[in-house]
């Protein structure tokens, strides 16, 4: 077998110049696809990350704001009335029982 300038098989059967050339191009799409699998993976793999750190920019948010809701005065004010509240509840409860 040799190799002519545009790198084609020459062969003295012609059928296995012909086989081998469509080997040649069977090797060549498979190689494309490869390609394209390996870039639509990578593309579906930053897309996955994206939505991660959107999610973590979104639960930060959310503690930044129930932090600010913690600290406020009217939270730290509730909280008395919350667990007084909470604890009638539970003594209205256990009358009712018992």
């Amino acid at each position: 077998m040799l190799l002519d300038r545009d790198r084609r098989l020459l062969d003295e059967c012609e059928n296995s110049r012909e086989d081998i050339e469509l080997l040649k191009a069977e090797i060549q799409q498979m190689q494309k696809t490869e390609v394209k699998t390996f870039h639509e993976t990578l593309a579906a793999y930053e897309a996955e990350v994206s939505r991660l750190r959107g999610g973590e920019e979104k639960a930060r948010e959310l503690r930044r704001r129930l932090e600010d809701i913690e600290s406020s005065r009217v939270y730290r004010l509730l909280g008395s009335y919350r667990s007084i509240r909470i604890g009638l509840t539970r003594l209205v409860n256990r009358v009712r029982r018992g």
